[in-house]
C-alpha cells in the first residue's frame, strides 16, 4: 500500500508519524517530569515559621513549549483560574495540609497534561500546649497562654500552633483552662 502512494503521499506519511514519534516522545519525558514531584516529608516540613518548600523539585527538563505550573490550596479542588498557577516552587508558611496542585502548560502547540495534587502535611515542631518549649506540658504553658490571652505577651507562630490545643483556631483562655486541667490530672492526655 505504501509503494503506492506518490512521492508528496509518502513524505506527508512520514512527516505523520515522525511529529506522532516526537510528540509520544515529548509525553514520556514530561510523565518522568511529574513522577519526580513529590511532598517533602520527615524534618523538611516541620513548621518552623518560615516559608517550607512543600515539594521535591523535579530535575527532568520538560520539552520545548511546556512548562511546570505550581498552585497551593487548602482544598482537594483544583483551582479553576489559571492566574492560581505560577512555574514558582510552592511554599507553605503555616502548620497544616497543603494541596500542591501541578500542572504542565502548553504552548498551544501540544497536548494539554490533566493537573495532578499532592497532599503535604506540614507539622507542628514541639509538644501540643509545650508553648514555653521546655518539653513539659504544664501551669507555665497554662500562665503563658493567659498572659497571652490578656496581651501581656507575645507568641511567635510555632507557639500559636501549640497553643491551641483545644483546636478551634485560637489561642485563649479555654486553651490556659484545658492545659491546667491536663497539668493537674483531671483530664488525660
Amino acid at each position: 500500500a505504501y509503494d503506492a502512494l506518490t512521492d508528496d503521499q509518502k513524505e506527508k506519511v512520514s512527516a505523520d508519524i515522525l511529529k506522532k514519534l516526537a510528540d509520544a516522545e515529548d509525553k514520556l519525558v514530561i510523565l518522568q517530569a511529574m513522577s519526580e514531584v513529590s511532598a517533602k516529608t520527615g524534618s523538611d516540613v516541620i513548621y518552623t515559621g518560615n516559608p517550607l518548600q512543600l515539594i521535591n523539585t523535579p530535575t527532568t527538563r520538560l520539552p520545548e513549549g511546556y512548562t511546570m505550573k505550581y498552585a497551593v490550596t487548602t482544598t482537594d479542588t483544583a483551582p479553576t483560574d489559571e492566574s492560581a498557577y505560577t512555574t514558582s516552587i510552592p511554599t507553605g508558611t503555616n502548620a497544616g495540609t497543603y494541596y500542591v496542585w501541578c500542572d504542565v502548560a502548553e504552548d498551544g502547540n501540544h497536548e494539554a497534561i490533566e493537573p495532578f495534587c499532592i497532599t503535604v502535611e506540614v507539622a507542628v515542631s514541639g509538644i501540643m500546649g509545650d508553648v514555653n518549649g521546655d518539653g513539659i506540658v504544664d501551669i507555665a504553658d497554662a500562665l503563658m497562654i493567659s498572659r497571652y490571652d490578656v496581651e501581656l505577651v507575645t507568641l511567635n507562630k510555632n507557639q500559636l500552633a501549640l497553643g491551641d490545643i483545644t483546636g478551634d483556631g485560637s489561642v485563649d483562655i479555654a486553651d490556659a483552662l484545658y492545659i491546667s486541667r491536663l497539668d493537674a490530672g483531671l483530664l488525660e492526655e
